[in-house]
Parts: structure tokens; C-alpha cells; sequence
């Protein structure tokens, strides 16, 4: 599916929502250590509302010149822009040129369109979010919102055989979580990173929570605690810490003491807390899965809350927390989950996924009951379901063949460390050769165990995306027939 890029890659990427791109540029990011830059795509287009304040730049993997190019494109990358920044300088218009018969009577006439993208962006969106969150609304959506779906589902019409890429900061943050929870095609969204953005969660009804389970460990929000603007439903303050934090209590523990001392000393350590009033922080449910950085304070609040604050490793690598839960797990998570999706993509399974889903809301929006195309419409998603159903199974059966083969391959190499023991070292007998060997760390535990541990963890993921992909399958298959149930005077003609 593409070039994976470092944390600061795609940094860098999200800065280029509030640049001037062309029409036709190519998109890249900076290139680590020497290297070459990478190429994202081209610019296919930017989408500026001005009704909502909207705002989007589109950018494909492969240059669209023209109707033909548009089935090649495998992937979509989205970038939504965030709020638009207050600059007093851009309030009044000092060119009166652009306005010489106003300049007769006024000096400095009002920059109506700024004012306007002004009001769209921090009024009527950002302080109606606030607002639902910090009273617990969960009725209506912002109208930049829903137009940021509209547009992902015109872009996802466009391009049928792409998969998506959804990046915002600040307001550009708020609209991918929102989109991820609202979308119609979820399983089209490969991934989504949400910058400086407060967490909507609270905000959304049962049915957007719900839906964004399908795409949430493909989702991270970055969250840097110097950041104002990141103050709403982020955290929270706990009276219970975290797994994580006890996890790490007890290994220090157990640096010093007896295993059993070190659970009494940990079960002292949890009481002693406990007395005190929400002495923990911990994160609060989300859309996606919310990373803490390990940001320093610039001092300045704007700065700040443009990735002021961001540190990163030589290798580009993102500087994290670390601190009441373990960040660099939830990252690799998502690095996995993106791996493994992009293999799902690869073999089909998505698209199948898709046309079902599409056969469904063809028949679910259909108005006229008693309509022949009805019938023709659900026969055709019973087709393709059962087609998606044997591509999982036959998937999932070969991503298993995968994993005991590199577990064979690993017992193999084993084998044939124990072969080159006996060859070698015959005056010593094998078991001394083995002792000389586990002595320098070289063991059968040491060899097999981390790649068996690592294709335990696999099978596990595996068990859980089939699982997700079964049930989604299963409950697009419900909901077809229940609407044949409601529809009476078809729902003889179908067998399921």
C-alpha cells in the first residue's frame, strides 16, 4: 500500500493542510538521515466551503490528468484544516484598492470573508462542540461536520478502489474522529491521526460510538498536555491507577525484594493512594486510541498548540510519555492494526466488505415497496456476502498457514543449531556444547521463544479481525433481513 512514515514524516505531512497547495503538485515528505523525500501523492483537490468554513485538501497516490486515471488510485489521503487562526492584521482590508468606493468613507473597511471563516470555524463548530461536551449533549452535529462527511463520501464514490487516510489538526482533528464514527464506509478508512484536537467522544450517540469500533485501532489522537486547547475530554483525573502504572510499581519492586514482599509492598503503595483524592490521570474513552507525547512547553500557547511542543528521535521517531500508560504499545498497536489492514486490502477482502455494505443501503434507501430491482438488489448482496465470507475464511486459513510455518521455520533453525553442536564439538557431548551455548545467552528459549511469542500474539490479533470482519458481515446480512421481514410483499421471493 505505500512507504510507511516516521512520526515525523507525518508531522510534517499535517503541517501541509495550511500551506497553498496547487492543483497538481506533488506532495512529499522530508526525507531521515540523508534520504530521499518521500512522495505522498499529488494534489487533487482542495475543497474550501464558505458556507461551513470547511476546509480540505484531497491527495491521491497516483496524478489524476483524467477520467482514466481514477481506478489506479489506491490511496486517498485527507487532510482537514483546523480553525482559522485569529490574525488582526487580516481583520480590516489595508489594500483599499480592492474596495475603492468603500475607502471613500472608511479607512479600513472590514475583511468580511475573514470575519465570515472566522465565525464558521470557532463559533458555529468549535463552540458548539464545547458546548455538547462540557454539558453532555449528544443531539445534532456542527455543519462543518456533516459537510466533512459529505465530502469523504463523495471522495470515497470518486475513488472506489482507494483506501483512506484521514489527517486534521485542532477543528481538522475533531472531524476525523468525527468521521470515523459517522462514516458509511468505515472499513474504507485505513487510518486517521487527530492533532490538538479536544475528544468528542462524549458528544456522539450510540450508534456513532458503535460504528467507530470498526476503525478505532487505526485511529490515533495525540494529545500533548501543554496544550490548552486539548483540555476538553482527553483525561481525567482517577481515584484507581492504571494497569500500566502498577505494572511498573511492582518491576520496581521486584528489582529489591522477594516476589511476595513486592505484592504486599504494592498493595501498601495502592492504599496509601487511595487516601488521597484523584491522585491518578488517565485517559478517557475515545473514537480512536489517544497517545500522550512527551512535549516540552514553548511558553507560547499558539506555538504550542501547532506541534510547538512536538520532540522527536534521530530516527524520527515520536518522543512519548510513557508514564501512566505504555504510549509506545498503543502506537505499535496501530502500526499493526494499519499492516494488517493493508494486507486485508491487498487479498480483497475490503471491497467485498463494501460492495455488501453498498448492497445494503441500495436496498435500506430504497422508497418504492414492491419495487422488482428490490429483489434483484438483496439476491445480489446474499451473493456477495457469502463470496465475502470464503475470501475471510480462506484469508484468515492462509494467514494461519503464515504463522506455523514461520513457528516451523523457527524450530528448524533450532534443529540445526543442535545438528552444528554434534558436528562440532564431539569431544565435548552435545549436552556440554548446549551448556556453552546457553552460558553465551544461546538457547532454545532465547531462539524459538520470542518469534513463538510473537506468532501467539499474531494468532490472537488474527482470532480478534476475524472476528470483527465475521460480525460485521453477519450484521450487514441482519439488517437485509430484517428490511425483507418489513417488506411484505417481497419477502416471499427471497430465500435466505
Amino acid at each position: 500500500m505505500g512507504t510507511p512514515y516516521t512520526e515525523e514524516q507525518q508531522k510534517d505531512l499535517s503541517t501541509r493542510q495550511y500551506t497553498n497547495m496547487e492543483i497538481g503538485t506533488q506532495v512529499k515528505v522530508n526525507g531521515q538521515d540523508g534520504q530521499k523525500d518521500i512522495s505522498v501523492g499529488y494534489v487533487y483537490r482542495f475543497v474550501n466551503d464558505p458556507d461551513t468554513g470547511m476546509q480540505a485538501y484531497i491527495i491521491t497516490d497516483k496524478k489524476v490528468e483524467s477520467e482514466a486515471d481514477i481506478p489506479n488510485v489506491k490511496r486517498v489521503t485527507m487532510l482537514y484544516r483546523g480553525s482559522e487562526g485569529l490574525d488582526f492584521n487580516r481583520i480590516t482590508l489595508h489594500n483599499q484598492k480592492l474596495n475603492p468606493i468603500l475607502s471613500r468613507y472608511v479607512k479600513e473597511p472590514l475583511n468580511i470573508p475573514y470575519l465570515v471563516e472566522m465565525w464558521n470555524d470557532w463559533v458555529l463548530t468549535d463552540g458548539q462542540v464545547a458546548f455538547k461536551e462540557v454539558f453532555n449533549l449528544v443531539d445534532g452535529s456542527p455543519a462543518q461536520f456533516r459537510k466533512s462527511k459529505e465530502l469523504l463520501e463523495e471522495t470515497m464514490k470518486t475513488f472506489r478502489n482507494a483506501a483512506f487516510d484521514l489527517n486534521g489538526h485542532s477543528l481538522g482533528g475533531m472531524i476525523v474522529q468525527y468521521l470515523i464514527s459517522s462514516a458509511d464506509y468505515p472499513e474504507r478508512i485505513r487510518s486517521g491521526r487527530s492533532y490538538s484536537a479536544p475528544n468528542i467522544y462524549d458528544t456522539l450517540n450510540t450508534y456513532q460510538k458503535k460504528n467507530g469500533l470498526q476503525a478505532k485501532d487505526r485511529l490515533l489522537m495525540f494529545y500533548d498536555p501543554h496544550d490548552l486547547v486539548q483540555m476538553f475530554g482527553n483525561i481525567e483525573f482517577s481515584s484507581q491507577p492504571s494497569e500500566f502504572l502498577l505494572q511498573q510499581k511492582l518491576k520496581e519492586f521486584l528489582e529489591y525484594m522477594p516476589e511476595e514482599e513486592a505484592h504486599y509492598q504494592l498493595d501498601l503503595y495502592i492504599k496509601k493512594l487511595q487516601a488521597m483524592d484523584y491522585p491518578f490521570l488517565r485517559v478517557r474513552e475515545a473514537i480512536g486510541h489517544i497517545v500522550m507525547i512527551n512535549s516540552y512547553d514553548t511558553g507560547n500557547k499558539v506555538s504550542q498548540h501547532i506541534w510547538g511542543g512536538y520532540q522527536f528521535n534521530n530516527d524520527g521517531s515520536l518522543k512519548l510519555s510513557n508514564e501512566f500508560q505504555n504510549d509506545l504499545d498503543i502506537l505499535l498497536n496501530q502500526y499493526e492494526a494499519v499492516d494488517f489492514y493493508d494486507r486485508m486490502f491487498n487479498l480483497g477482502v475490503i471491497k467485498q466488505i463494501t460492495k455488501a455494505r453498498q448492497l445494503h443501503w441500495a436496498y435500506k434507501n430504497t422508497e418504492h415497496i414492491g419495487r422488482v430491482p428490490i429483489h434483484l438488489d438483496v439476491t445480489g448482496a446474499q451473493s456477495v456476502l457469502i463470496s465475502a465470507q470464503l475470501m475471510l475464511s480462506e484469508t484468515f486459513s492462509s494467514l494461519r498457514s503464515e504463522l506455523d510455518q514461520a513457528l516451523r521455520d523457527a524450530e528448524t533453525l533450532w534443529s540445526e543449531i543442535e545438528l552444528k553442536v554434534a558436528e562440532t564439538a564431539q569431544h565435548l557431548g552435545v549436552m556440554e556444547g548446549l551448556i556453552t551455548l546457553a552460558n553465551a545467552g544461546i538457547t532454545y528459549e532465547s531462539v524459538v521463544g520470542p518469534i513463538r511469542d510473537e506468532i501467539n500474539k499474531e494468532r490472537q490479533r488474527l482470532e480478534t479481525y476475524e472476528q470483527e470482519y465475521t460480525t460485521l458481515l453477519n450484521n450487514i446480512k441482519s439488517g437485509i433481513q430484517e428490511l425483507v421481514q418489513r417488506d411484505q410483499l417481497q419477502a416471499h421471493l427471497i430465500d435466505f
